[in-house]
């Protein structure tokens, strides 16, 4: 899969370099409230957040992108390939720069090119149902919530649903301009 870079204004993905993007999303791969939805523990330490980026970044069909606004890495967005035409949408942002719509921004680019360069017939987000800031960000990105898959996953904490929202044929990104 070619990498690609996507941009709109401030707004940047580009194609994730674990080494040199580890320092910046090591701020969630090693915070344990960070990744309280997540089906893994903490990373311990940079190298090891460097190491979980490198083994996703092998996965040639999910392309994964960092998110950079204004030359900082602020995150990290992906498109995880499930079968032909299917891709699982994941987003994480570090906590510095939580709340400023940047996991929306994300969304709605990383979903118009799979929809749209990828070919995909569906894009899809598997959401913990506590995690209210994301399904929020996944809603404001145009999302349909299609219901909740019971006992779905089994997680350090426990047995949780899975709360799925999709963007199928037919999506278009919101019309508010800060969105984009």
């Amino acid at each position: 899969m070619a990498e690609t870079t996507l941009r709109h204004g401030a707004l940047t993905l580009r194609p994730i370099d674990p080494d040199a993007d580890a320092p910046a999303l090591h701020a969630t791969f090693g915070d344990e409230a960070q990744l309280i939805y997540m089906l893994r523990p903490a990373c311990a330490d940079v190298a090891a957040t460097a190491a979980l980026l490198r083994g996703w970044a092998e996965d040639k069909a999910s392309p994964q992108w960092a998110v950079v606004e204004h030359g900082a890495v602020c995150g990290r967005v992906t498109l995880v390939s499930q079968r032909d035409g299917v891709y699982e949408i994941g987003v994480q942002v570090v906590p510095a720069a939580q709340g400023r719509g940047l996991a929306r921004r994300a969304i709605v680019r990383a979903t118009a090119h799979g929809l749209s360069a990828l070919g995909a017939c569906r894009v899809f987000a598997d959401i913990d149902p506590d995690n209210v800031p994301c399904r929020r960000a996944f809603e404001r990105a145009g999302y349909r919530h299609e219901g909740c898959l019971v006992a779905n996953h089994r997680t350090p904490r426990g047995v949780f649903d899975a709360e799925i929202y999709a963007a199928t044929a037919g999506w278009a990104p919101p019309s508010d301009p800060t969105t984009l």
